[in-house]
């Protein structure tokens, strides 16, 4: 199934051996015998992809496609639904895949490719599958309710194959009753439209263009299907259709419901044929090349970083002192490091795994290594329990070694939020404190600033549906005085997209920058305003002149 996919240029450092440019997945080229409409998200995207494509594209096409799923879990967790999710979901599609009007996606081979490298990447786990899976159904969901019209719907029945017999005029004339009745019901659904439950597949009821002008049951005019019950479990379990002789009895947009149930699940078989043959599943002659790309295609992406990038995007290029650190911490430490920080200043101590998070941390944001060493020996030392050359021999070739000046001299990368959620050893307070610990541990934030408790609550209650990112990311936006507008994100800058931060560091580097605009709005002096606009993210050595702005 999975075909050769040949680099035009560029060769990836990760992919060792012969042939280093080639990486396998699919088809990116239309060829004679595969018509574009195979091609198209009507198909359910029912064929793999065969032909060849940069690695820049490869990369580029996984990483926007990801962007977009996880932009959509952050809707829904947000409680964004209905037309107001659609919306969204189709505005920013169209975003990410460049689409100039909504139909070019019928033939848009990137929305095409992506799909098929994300279904290799997720099919690895069960957790994984699980969220792929979903997010992938509400997106496949929102474009189909997008264009709903009478052809659509036939369109996508006849591509894939799905059997839905349209009721002759006759037939409807004998059950005109019973389909007026639920005609009347469906209408009335129509016209109020319900909440959207994406969760448990079940119905989504909005007006449809069709039938905005029609109040009851035509026997000539309405559109009647008829299908196997089990087909549709959903909408007989709502008690939606009329039943007969085992099949039920479908209106036009009941056909969302069958087509959302084929599209489910058939993805769901793909996605556990390919977790069961794994990695049998790729040609043996690819494994070596593909397989590294798609262990690290997850993780890179849930951490910002690029698999074609020797450096991390998360390492600041400024300097931070350590006499600085403490109204950093106030100010722009995420919640991890502010209660690891918090800890090491209470008890002049952190464990191994502690030490690390928050070492690599510091690092990251520009603390330099014999600052690193000032900065861990002080603290140690500070209770008289520890002199300071037990320090240097217990603690000081740990530092070093994670600065690369010892061992393998590899340099470490700061922790993302993904492995130190999924590190039991590491610290997020979103997923390990108890509500009332994490309610009491927010309030504390920012020298006893004043929150609003529903708010805080809001916070609380994120943490607790394990949307830990998302509670971060609220948590944010609660802690600099960010305004929630109603049903939607509040966006942070111009170049914020509203998803969760992935990365300690992300959250550090946008609240200096943050800190620093507000500043510079305030300021006297308009001149140095605008001449800091144009500079890289802030660090801390931009921050000297907001510190005072703590105790505001």
């Amino acid at each position: 199934m999975v075909q050769s996919l040949k680099s035009k240029k560029h060769t990836s450092k990760l992919h060792a051996g012969r042939n280093k440019g080639h990486i396998p997945i699919g088809s990116l080229s239309s060829s004679s015998d595969t018509p574009y409409q195979n091609h198209s998200w009507k198909s359910m995207y029912h064929l793999p992809p065969t032909g060849e494509i940069t690695l820049e594209q490869f990369e580029e096409y996984s990483f926007q496609r990801l962007k977009l799923l996880k932009m959509i879990d952050t809707w829904k967790a947000r409680n964004i639904s209905g037309k107001a999710l659609q919306d969204n979901i189709i505005e920013e599609s169209n975003k990410i895949f460049d689409l100039r009007i909504a139909q070019d996606l019928d033939h848009c081979e990137p929305d095409w490719i992506s799909h098929h490298i994300l279904r290799l990447a997720f099919a690895k786990n069960e957790q994984l599958k699980q969220w792929f899976l979903t997010t992938e159904c509400a997106l496949f969901e929102s474009r189909l309710m997008y264009d709903s019209s009478q052809d659509s719907y036939i369109d996508i029945l006849q591509r894939n194959g799905i059997i839905a017999e349209r009721v002759s005029v006759e037939e409807k004339r004998k059950l005109e009753s019973p389909l007026s009745k639920m005609f009347t019901k469906y209408y009335f659904h129509l016209q109020y439209q319900q909440k959207e439950n994406t969760e448990n597949d079940g119905p989504i009821l909005v007006t449809h263009k069709s039938h905005s002008n029609m109040e009851r049951f035509n026997v000539e005019d309405t559109l009647v299907f008829k299908v196997d019950f089990v087909s549709v479990l959903q909408l007989v379990g709502n008690r939606s259709v009329y039943i007969q002789n085992g099949k039920a009895y479908l209106f036009l947009h009941d056909l969302t419901s069958l087509i959302k149930q084929h599209y489910r699940a058939n993805l769901a078989v793909a996605l556990a044929k390919i977790q069961s043959l794994y990695p049998e599943y790729l040609k043996e002659e690819e494994k070596d090349r593909l397989l590294p790309f798609l262990r690290d295609v997850i993780p890179a992406a849930s951490e910002g970083k690029s698999l074609f990038s020797n450096t991390t995007s998360f390492m600041s290029t400024g300097e931070v002192k350590p006499e600085q650190i403490d109204a950093l911490s106030k100010q722009s430490f995420p919640l991890c490091m502010r209660v690891l920080y918090k800890e090491l200043k209470e008890k002049h101590h952190l464990k191994h795994y502690g030490r690390m998070q928050f070492g690599l941390f510091l690092k990251g944001i520009g603390l330099k290594l014999e600052d690193a060493l000032q900065f861990w020996k002080d603290h140690f030392t500070a209770d008289n329990t520890m002199t300071s050359d037990s320090f240097d021999k217990q603690y000081a070739y740990n530092i070093r070694h994670n600065y690369g000046k010892e061992g393998k001299k590899t340099n470490y990368s700061p922790y993302g939020c993904t492995k130190i959620i999924n590190n039991p050893e590491y610290v997020c307070p979103f997923k390990v404190f108890k509500p009332e610990e994490l309610r009491n541990e927010i309030r504390s934030y920012g020298g006893g600033s004043s929150f609003d408790e529903k708010e805080v609550q809001e916070v609380v209650d994120l943490a607790k549906d394990h949307h830990y990112q998302l509670a971060c990311r609220r948590f944010f936006e609660l802690s600099h005085g960010i305004q929630k507008k109603a049903n939607n994100m509040q966006l942070i800058d111009k170049e914020d997209d509203g998803v969760p931060f992935s990365h300690p560091n992300s959250y550090f580097s946008k609240s200096v920058k943050w800190l620093r605009e507000k500043n510079s709005a305030h300021s006297a002096q308009p001149a140095a305003a605008s001449s800091s606009s144009d500079q890289e993210p802030a660090t801390a050595t931009d921050l000297n002149e907001t510190n005072s702005m703590q105790d505001e």
